[in-house]
């Protein structure tokens, strides 16, 4: 499905040491309403098809058919809001619905909304680093900002070279062996042969 009405922005940023990124996502009402949605066959749901969606000022309105507890399907709308929040990023429910035979307190919508808020309370357990700083709904579209930060870690210092074990102006020698120097010119005595090794 071609994504057309939505919209990403991004911008990094470094602050007090630390990366800041801020994201925005957009979505219009266009997009949402390229195709109809269908939960048919679905026997939890209490939606069988999503034909239409308005996005109105601080809510989503969605139009369609809706499954009756006593399974006849009756059409009506549902109201959806969207909006940030300090403990679980998004907050997300199920806030009104118009239908002859389903109202807030039916079981499933029950179900939908606390699981809508268990989800959103995970991701921002497992996200502490990412915050929903704004939410807008209305004039057909749906704009959510996000803002991460990580601070930025310093390089290590790079490790001194190991200090000489001589001045650096002595000459090196092999390892256990005295400066040529300090040896004797004639180690053996001329009237001992030398030893065969």
């Amino acid at each position: 499905m071609p994504l057309v009405g939505c919209g990403f922005s991004f911008k990094a940023d470094i602050q007090n040491g630390n990366l800041v990124v801020n994201s925005g996502y957009e979505i219009s009402e266009t997009l949402l309403n390229q195709s109809p949605i269908s939960f048919k066959g679905d026997p939890a749901s209490f939606v069988e098809t999503i034909d239409r969606f308005e996005i109105q000022e601080g809510q989503v309105r969605a139009f369609g058919k809706f499954v009756c507890p006593d399974k006849r399907l009756e059409p009506g709308s549902l109201d959806f809001v969207l909006q940030a929040s300090s403990r679980q990023l998004l907050e997300a429910k199920i806030a009104r619905v118009d239908s002859p035979c389903i109202t807030l307190a039916d079981p499933r919508i029950i179900t939908v909304n606390q699981l809508l808020a268990d989800s959103f309370q995970r991701l921002a357990a497992g996200t502490r680093e990412i915050e929903v700083t704004q939410v807008k709904v209305g004039d057909q579209k749906i704009a959510i900002d996000f803002q991460w930060v990580t601070p930025l870690e310093s390089p290590s210092p790079a490790a001194s070279p190991a200090a000489p074990d001589r001045p650096a102006n002595s000459p090196s020698t092999p390892n256990n062996q005295a400066p040529s120097d300090s040896l004797p010119n004639n180690p053996l005595p001329n009237n001992q042969p030398g030893t065969d090794i």
